[in-house]
């Protein structure tokens, strides 16, 4: 299941949570989801992705996926994009996929939990 919404009340922060196994349909959602948040302003917004501990391994066509994701992000104009990962393995790979895909790297941060996300964010707005 994803959940895609706004995760304050100031509509800056799209916060989706990944908690079931990743499947491409999932995936493709939520960079739809994402798109249609990022576009219902006309400022710029910072996306947090969180991985639950169960999302385990990126499915077959991750990859096309990942590239149609990263182009969606640097098209809407997102601040910054902020990935919570489970751990360091999970970590490596999605910066992988990421920053084979992107332009603009300068705007991807990965970090371990929401309270260093939230950190990061604020320190990024400031």
């Amino acid at each position: 299941m994803i959940q895609a919404n706004w995760y304050d009340a100031h509509r800056t922060i799209i916060g989706i949570c990944i908690d079931d196994k990743l499947t491409l349909d999932i995936l493709n959602d939520s960079t739809c989801r994402t798109h249609d948040l990022a576009l219902s302003v006309n400022y710029p917004v910072t996306l947090m992705i969180e991985l639950s501990k169960t999302v385990g391994l990126p499915p077959r066509g991750f990859v096309d996926s990942i590239r149609e994701a990263v182009a969606v992000h640097q098209d809407v104009g997102l601040h910054t994009i902020v990935y919570i990962t489970p751990s360091q393995d999970a970590q490596t790979l999605w910066q992988e996929a990421i920053y084979t895909y992107a332009v603009d790297t300068s705007i991807y941060f990965f970090v371990h939990s929401r309270a260093d996300a939230l950190a990061l964010i604020q320190q990024r707005i400031a």
